[in-house]
């Protein structure tokens, strides 16, 4: 366990364990928009680009025996929780122990995580895997359908029932509701949303965090530290993530704001941007997943891009300057050309041209170092709940092969603005996989049942060592640019 965060209600304490987490087709030009879909069950994601696309299936083989390390089963414990698979400790070592004795296998199909699991558990990993698909559309429609009484959704683990649920939140009678949300799923997953109603709409906490976030930010002035704060789904408050609690961050935000929908979440410690490290890290080609090095230190690469004036490399916007000669494997890669750190943005556009090439595809590990992305994310369109992973060169290792399961974690917020952000809007991103020092512009990435899909720039770790990304539709629409193709 690395770290410890508490949950603070006024007058309340409860203190729980959070392993801190940090945790690739066809070109652009094939890549179909379906953002427009309407009535009737929802097919396609909106925006999922390339979701048409045949993605060829995993092989499963047996799983060799393993005896797991205390920190690698706390990991894979963490996030088969997450998943909502059978989490109990003994249980999962004995099952890497002996998986003969439960007919398990470990699949090579991305979208399983590289997860062992039994028959059982691949056939609900795939339920799963259909009703995030299912979901990002969904949000999108019952926003626009009921902006004043959505309160959001999430993907989350059901019962004996359903192992897998769709909860969808409303600030007014659920009734109202089942039938137009079943109206939008095949027939053989309506009965995996759960319709619940909650005290604040999705806009009312949005409006309320704003008003938070201008007295956080003031009070951090004044020597009072924070680290984001987040109109918080989950919980339906505003989240206040804060190093340790303090007596006048209550009594102001008490007299300036409402009190009654604040949530506060003790980190232990300051989030903070993650681009220190300086190991060396060599390849001829460039892709997303590597290290680069420029004058102020060491980050990873995310994603290639290009368009009107030529190709881009992205990383994180504060990882180095406009003008800055990037460095990738000893050799140039190119030449910071822009740069946004500020608002809805942490990223940097680094010009390859007449430097290298490169190409739409995201280095994993050692054995997988060419691994397509199939598209990227719509506007909106990651659903909370989604399990999603991180390339960053300090979590995986310059082989890519350290922490399997510690590089991939769930979505938790998508409404977040942070502190070292220079006028934060809430449209950033936590999720529980690792992020450490020279992650910082990692593609963050989602292998869902159509492909792979880029949906973040890491940008750094909260205080409890948990991943900050930024959300990729943003940057690209920003400059105008479209995800290489892999071929």
């Amino acid at each position: 366990m690395r770290s410890t965060r508490s949950i603070v209600h006024i007058g309340v304490l409860v203190s729980f364990g959070l392993m801190a987490v940090a945790c690739a087709g066809g070109g652009p030009d094939e890549l179909e928009d379906h953002g427009g879909a309407s009535g009737g069950a929802l097919s396609e994601p909106p925006g999922a680009a390339g979701a048409g696309r045949s993605v060829a299936g995993p092989v499963h083989a047996p799983a060799a025996p393993v005896e797991l390390s205390d920190e690698a089963l706390a990991d894979i414990v963490r996030l088969r929780r997450e998943i909502g698979f059978n989490a109990d400790p003994e249980r999962v070592r004995d099952l890497h122990a002996r998986p003969g004795a439960y007919g398990a296998s470990r699949s090579t199909g991305q979208d399983l995580l590289g997860l062992v699991m039994t028959d059982d558990e691949i056939a609900a990993m795939r339920t799963r895997h259909q009703l995030e698909h299912h979901a990002s559309a969904m949000e999108a429609r019952v926003k626009d359908a009921h902006p004043k009484t959505f309160a959001g959704l999430h993907v989350a683990p059901g019962d004996a029932e359903a192992s897998t649920v769709i909860r969808v939140l409303f600030k007014d009678d659920p009734g109202k509701h089942r039938g137009e949300l079943a109206g939008m799923l095949p027939e053989a997953l309506r009965g995996n949303v759960v319709v619940e109603r909650v005290d604040h709409s999705l806009a009312e906490l949005l409006a309320e965090e704003r008003k938070v976030d201008r007295v956080v930010r003031k009070l951090e002035r004044e020597g009072v530290p924070y680290n984001a704060t987040a109109a918080d789904v989950l919980a339906n408050r505003v989240t206040v993530f804060v190093p340790k609690l303090s007596n006048k961050l209550v009594a102001t935000l008490k007299s300036e704001v409402r009190l009654d929908m604040l949530r506060f979440v003790e980190e232990g410690g300051r989030a903070a941007p993650t681009w220190l490290k300086n190991d060396q890290y060599a390849w001829a080609l460039v892709a997303g997943g590597q290290r680069i090095e420029g004058p102020a230190g060491s980050c990873t690469s995310a994603f290639a891009a290009h368009g009107f004036f030529g190709p881009f490399m992205l990383t994180a916007g504060h990882c180095s300057n406009v003008d800055d000669m990037i460095v990738q494997g000893g050799a140039t890669l190119g030449r910071a050309a822009a740069k946004n750190f500020g608002g809805n943005q942490d990223a940097l556009a680094i010009t390859t041209y007449s430097y290298r090439n490169q190409r739409g595809r995201i280095h994993r590990d050692a054995s997988d170092f060419w691994s397509p992305i199939h598209g990227v994310i719509g506007l909106e369109g990651d659903p909370i709940g989604a399990v999603v992973c991180t390339t960053g060169y300090a979590t995986t290792g310059l082989d890519g092969f350290q922490n399997p399961s510690g590089r991939c974690g769930q979505l938790t917020h998508k409404y977040v603005s942070i502190s070292y952000i220079p006028n934060s809007t809430p449209s950033f991103r936590l999720a529980n996989y690792w992020s450490d020092f020279g992650d910082s512009g990692a593609a963050i990435y989602w292998d869902t049942m159509v492909g792979t899909l880029g949906v973040g720039i890491n940008s750094g770790k909260t205080g409890a060592g948990t991943g900050i990304f930024s959300h990729l539709p943003y940057t690209l629409d920003a400059w105008g640019l479209t995800l290489d193709s892999p071929e």
